[in-house]
């Protein structure tokens, strides 16, 4: 997740208005291949890696994941969610291409919104964006739960027993 991350941000410079996305390919525990979105109208992340993968793609287990939201409280006491522009770009070609998807944006959300404005404003270290260190280990459990949601469970085996302790989001 970090390397893709840093992707995003080091190669994604010129993709707006689309979201800087970094994306990288698993196999057997090691990257075997990775890439970014580098140009708005370019191709996204996600095909970048798999053509970058070429034939050792064959086996890997693709999973995408939405970008996590930002602090950006509804007048109705919830998160904004982003399901029409990053998060529901995301989910479509994951549905389009058959792969696992861990949907961060509504994951996490719903976290927050469980937990109140006043609970998340110190796990944020700037207005709506940044987290500080326990807004990011929130986010990385809810990474985990929601991998551990995906059928057949893919990843479970290189989890730590921090990790395989956390329960599967149920939406």
């Amino acid at each position: 997740m970090k390397r893709a991350l840093r992707l995003a941000q080091t190669q994604g410079r010129y993709v707006s208005p689309n979201p800087q996305v970094g994306a990288v390919l698993v196999k057997n525990g090691k990257i075997i291949a990775e890439g970014a979105h580098q140009q708005y109208g370019g191709p996204h992340a996600e095909i970048v890696v798999l053509k970058n993968a070429g034939s050792k793609a064959k086996g890997a287990t693709p999973i995408l994941c939405s970008l996590v939201p930002r602090k950006i409280w509804l007048p109705d006491g919830h998160i904004h969610r982003s399901a029409t522009t990053y998060e529901g770009w995301t989910q479509q070609v994951a549905t389009a291409e058959h792969v696992g998807f861990d949907d961060l944006n509504e994951i996490i959300a719903r976290r927050y919104d469980a937990l109140g404005e006043a609970a998340v404003d110190p796990l944020f270290g700037d207005p709506h964006t940044h987290t500080t260190m326990a807004g990011a280990i929130l986010n990385a459990e809810c990474v985990v739960a929601g991998l551990r949601a995906l059928p057949n469970h893919p990843l479970d085996k290189f989890l730590s027993a921090k990790g395989q302790a956390i329960k599967p989001y149920v939406a």
